[in-house]
């Protein structure tokens, strides 16, 4: 019989040397981080979610213990979301020792942990399973758990992108930018110090870190409430198709060479008008200041006005957020419209600011 007994300080201590370096090298293999930043990485992840360690609020660690054997199999590590309208588990890990693997620890301790999840009042289970777990996709399978998103890649050999998407010389002199064969979905922008590529799902610790900052989310309307809920934003973002009328695209502004993410930059692509874009940015508190969201804004405008000949690119902004007013300026858009209380905010009206350029006002910028 499976028992899930809750980890003391000094398991957790033990379970963090090996998790720590697990999930290092299954975001290298994965692709999403490089090995010289994936353990540092990976041992801010596991600090900002248990920086309380086991009594941490509604992080719940298992060790599974075969109480006819006496000893414990494995572990397991479940968060408990509460701010959402239904109330819903995500699963961080599950680990089995390669001595009791392939006996029906597996299974057994996912049916346990569902038991704990209902008392706990929670209505659903969600996780993330990297594509080259294979056994681990199969297992969630037979358990029931179906595919709420997919995320696909493909790498590109030098010298093999496609000759008919071949992007013009611009006046930043940046790089063409990486695109699929179709020309649908922009892979990355490359600027002078940054690149901007789709969310991922190992971005969800740094997006929840600095969205989650009061300042940080003041003027935005999302804000994410847990860590799981950044997970399912990004999540959900995986099967949107850029340049798709009625969608917004998120891309994540990360800092050449590193490729740690300092920020977003989102587009909105009408759904009546595919000639015209709208955008939103945020950037984390530790890296503002240093003309990085301006040049972030500039890529992503030369892409939208070069690659894609969009006619006009409009941003809409709470005329008290004066510092995306002035990045907004030093791009070259202007002000067209100041609509008085238009916009119910945060439960009060508030007056929304519209800025815009056009493609003609950003071929004519030296």
């Amino acid at each position: 019989m499976i028992i899930l007994n809750p980890f003391t300080e000094k398991e957790l201590e033990s379970y963090l040397q090996r998790d720590i370096a697990q999930y290092a090298q299954e975001n290298i293999k994965a692709g999403y981080w490089t090995e010289s930043e994936a353990m540092e990485k990976s041992r801010s992840s596991h600090a900002r979610l248990l920086p309380q360690g086991v009594a941490t609020p509604n992080q719940h660690l298992f060790s599974i213990w075969d109480s006819e054997r006496g000893e414990p199999v494995g572990n397991i590590w479940m968060f408990a979301d509460y701010d959402s309208a239904n109330p819903s588990g995500f699963i961080y890990d599950l680990f089995i020792e390669e001595r009791f693997r392939k006996k029906g620890y597996a299974t057994a301790a996912m049916l346990a942990l569902e038991g704990k999840a209902k008392e706990l009042g929670l209505t659903a289970l969600y996780l993330h399973v990297f594509a080259h777990n294979l056994a681990a996709r199969s297992l969630y399978d037979k358990l029931g758990y179906g595919v709420k998103s997919t995320n696909m890649a493909k790498p590109l050999a030098a010298g093999s992108g496609n000759k008919h998407c071949s992007q013009p010389e611009d006046s930043f002199n940046e790089p063409p930018s990486s695109m699929d064969n179709d020309s649908s979905r922009i892979l990355q922008i490359p600027t002078e110090r940054l690149i901007l590529t789709p969310l991922e799902p190992g971005d969800a610790v740094e997006l929840y870190t600095y969205r989650s900052d009061p300042e940080v989310c003041r003027y935005q309307s999302w804000a994410p409430t847990s860590l799981a809920d950044a997970q399912r934003f990004i999540g959900s973002l995986q099967s949107v198709v850029f340049d798709s009328p009625g969608t917004w695209f998120q891309f994540g502004i990360r800092l050449r060479g590193t490729h740690a993410l300092v920020g977003d930059i989102g587009v909105h692509f009408p759904p009546d008008e595919p000639r015209q874009a709208e955008i939103g940015f945020t950037l984390a508190p530790s890296h503002q200041g240093q003309g990085l969201g301006t040049e972030a804004v500039n890529g992503l405008l030369n892409h939208l006005f070069v690659s894609l000949r969009k006619h006009r690119v409009f941003a809409s902004v709470d005329p008290k957020n004066l510092s995306s007013i002035r990045l907004l300026k030093r791009v070259g858009m202007r002000q067209e419209a100041h609509f008085r209380e238009s916009l119910w905010f945060k439960d009060g009206w508030s007056d929304d600011v519209v800025f815009a350029i056009l493609d003609s006002e950003w071929s004519a910028r030296e």
